[in-house]
Formats: C-alpha cells, structure tokens, sequence
C-alpha cells in the first residue's frame, strides 16, 4: 500500500518539524519576556504553525501575509518541501507502471509534486554496461529514453523551477544552475559577483545551435550568437560568454 507509506513518512516529517517549532516556541518565550514587539509576534506565529500540525492539518504557505512567510521560510520546515515519488516496480511494468504506482502518479499530481517509474532490477543490469550505445540499445528496447538517474535530476529540476545554462571554453565548458526566470546578470553573478557588478553584455548562443553548428565558431559563421543586455531572462540551455569590467 503505497499511498499508506506516504502517509505514514509525512506523519513522521510532520512530527520533526512540531518538535522543531517546539524548541523555536521555548527559545521566543525567554527571548521575548522583555516585551519586544517583533519576538512577541513570532511567538504568536509559531504558536500559530504548532496548532495547525497538532489538529492533524497542513501548513498552508498561502495563508500568511509577507512578514509570516518570510519567518515560514527561515523556518525551513521539512514538511514544506516539494516531493519527488520514486515508483519502485518489477521489469514487466515499464514504462507505464501499474496499478499501485499509479495511485502514486495520481496523488503527486493532485499535489503538485513529480513522480516517476523505476525498475532496480533494470537499473541494475544498465549499471553492468560498459559502452553507452548499449545502454541506449536495451532502454530503447524496454521502450525507456533514459536512466532513472536522468529522469531523477529532471525531475528534482522541474519541482524547484531550475533551469541550467553553459559557459563554454578551450579550457573547459561548465554547467550553472538558476532559478527559471533569473536575468542575465543574475546569471554571471552565479559564476562570480564582479561578473553581476561589472556586467557590459551576454553572448548568447541556444544549445541546439552550439550542438547543430559545432560549437561557438560555427554559430558566429551563421549568425547565431546574440548579443543580449542584463535583464535578458536566461533560457534552458544558453550558452553564455559574459563581457564585463571591473
């Protein structure tokens, strides 16, 4: 019974996060017998939280107003975070699943959240592969594009709205990771601060034409590097040569 596995591991994130907000009461109530106004108020709201987990109810960050939920946040309670479920099946139920992991993918839709169907037993017999084709072979016979793994690190990406971008070089070409929305200088910020601070422009150039032309030489011969200012929103996969000064 899956859906009562679930339950039963929120039970317990539930109960980690009371005993967290327990501690965080007993520090605001010494902390606060001087009458500060502000420690007052975040006793009253954690207070608050604690009530909501002890009737059996969830947290809804939607219910609070601007200065809650920042305090919600440095909270960093367990139970908020997004969920990603990992459907454990036997070979012959790729890639759809049955009827048990369904009930799951049904339930982390309902709540927003990922899931995806893997099989250890064909994980297992991917890992013993030495060249990659024939790992591609047998997946693309099972009527799988790619390992769990993959499937894994897409998914954790979508919940926490990432998005990745490349610097590439002679030396080296790097992956950077950024919340989906971030501006090109938000973006050279991530690789250092004096790139945010001092930033002039982003060559930019998409993956699919740094792949389909070879690389940075080829998009400069056919006109695919763009020159983009810093509130350009950074998309999944530019290719990025920050000019700056300092």
């Amino acid at each position: 019974n899956p859906i009562n596995d679930i339950d039963i591991i929120n039970t317990e994130l539930l109960l980690a996060d009371l005993e967290k907000l327990q501690n965080k009461k007993d520090f605001l109530v010494k902390a606060s017998k001087n009458g500060n106004k502000e420690l007052l108020g975040l006793l009253d709201f954690t207070t608050k939280l604690i009530n909501i987990i002890e009737k059996g109810d969830h947290i809804n960050k939607e219910n609070f107003n601007d200065k809650e939920s920042f305090f919600l946040k440095e909270l960093n309670l367990i139970s908020l975070k997004p969920l990603l479920y990992i459907c454990n099946v036997n070979e012959s139920s790729l890639p759809q699943g049955n009827n048990l992991s369904e009930k799951v993918k049904i339930k982390a839709k309902n709540e927003f959240n990922e899931c995806i169907i893997i099989s250890a037993v064909i994980e297992d017999q991917i890992a013993n592969f030495e060249k990659k084709d024939d790992r591609i072979i047998f997946l693309n016979e099972i009527g799988l594009k790619e390992p769990a793994l993959n499937r894994a690190i897409n998914s954790g990406y979508n919940l926490l709205n990432l998005i990745t971008f490349f610097t590439s070089g002679e030396k080296e070409t790097r992956a950077w990771t950024v919340k989906n929305g971030s501006s090109a200088s938000n973006a050279a910020g991530k690789i250092h601060t004096d790139f945010a601070k001092g930033f002039i422009r982003a060559e930019t150039i998409s993956y699919n034409d740094f792949i389909k032309f070879n690389g940075e030489a080829g998009c400069k011969e056919t006109g695919k590097v763009r020159s983009e200012g810093k509130d350009y929103k950074v998309r999944d996969g530019d290719v990025f040569h920050f000019l700056f000064n300092v």
